[in-house]
């Protein structure tokens, strides 16, 4: 099987569809970063209203540098090599060549949707989850962008170094710009 590669990318698995796309785990090939590779999905990949909510969405991301809101590291489109390997590596997964992506930072610990949170049982990892949710579109909020899908699946987690748990928002893809909404839009 070919290596699954898309820029400098090598992916390794499939981890999550939406309504929109798929969204691969990989590793940035110089540096070994682990990252999340999200892309439109065959059915949606060549509509011109999905490639244009997945600019906005890149766009929304790229202009919010806030701990609490997903980092992303590069987008582009897929070439003809990367919808092969992902065909003979996951058919039901597969990228379609020029569909839009974006390679984002990789959540270790899932989202608040899985299964595993039973430490948001207490009070204050809910209270965490919340005020870092709330900075985080406060701070999108000031720079005009309105989310427009928050739920648990948009929520990532990460394991801090000094303990406990990070929140970042992520999944922009309905995002509105209080500037396109002004004019009626």
């Amino acid at each position: 099987m070919a290596p699954l590669t898309v820029g400098r990318f090598r992916l390794t698995r499939p981890l999550a569809r939406g309504g929109m796309g798929v969204v691969w785990e990989g590793l940035h090939e110089d540096s070994g970063v682990p990252i999340a590779l999200k892309a439109i999905t065959a059915g949606r990949a060549q509509q011109p209203r999905y490639q244009a909510a997945f600019r906005d969405e890149v766009r929304s991301v790229a202009g919010l540098a806030h701990p609490g809101i997903v980092v992303v590291y590069d987008s582009g489109r897929l070439e003809p090599a990367a919808e092969r390997a992902s065909r003979a590596a996951s058919p039901e997964n597969a990228l379609v060549a020029g569909s839009p992506y974006l390679a984002m930072e990789l959540a270790d610990r899932g989202t608040a949707e899985g299964a595993w949170h039973p430490a948001l049982e207490r009070w204050s990892a809910l209270r965490d989850l919340l005020l870092q949710t709330l900075g985080a579109l406060a701070h999108a909020h000031a720079h005009g962008v309105f989310h427009g899908d928050v739920k648990p699946r948009n929520l990532l987690c990460f394991g801090r170094e000094e303990g406990g748990l990070a929140w970042k928002l992520a999944d922009f893809g309905l995002a509105r710009t209080y500037r396109q909404d002004a004019g009626g839009g």
